[in-house]
């Protein structure tokens, strides 16, 4: 009964570290990566998207910046 009561403690403490330690970056691609890396040239109307305080942080569709979660915000070019 030791054995199991360890192993689903182990279980459940792997869970919250893989889903929200370090393996959510894992599952997320990683820090500091771009999605898309496309230009604003490549996009049919030239938007672009943009991280507010990460300005590198750009792509062709809306989301989240990956390094702080803000929502990205339309930008026209470069």
């Amino acid at each position: 009964m030791d054995g199991l009561f360890s192993l689903l403690l182990f279980a459940g403490l792997f869970f919250l570290m893989m889903r929200f330690g370090c393996g959510a970056h894992v599952m997320h691609g990683g820090h500091g990566h771009q999605h898309g890396g496309h230009d604003a040239a490549d996009t049919p109307d030239g938007m672009v998207y943009a991280c507010p305080m990460h300005p590198e942080i750009r792509q062709t569709y809306p989301g989240k910046c990956p390094q702080c979660g803000m929502t990205l915000e339309q930008s026209t070019g470069k």
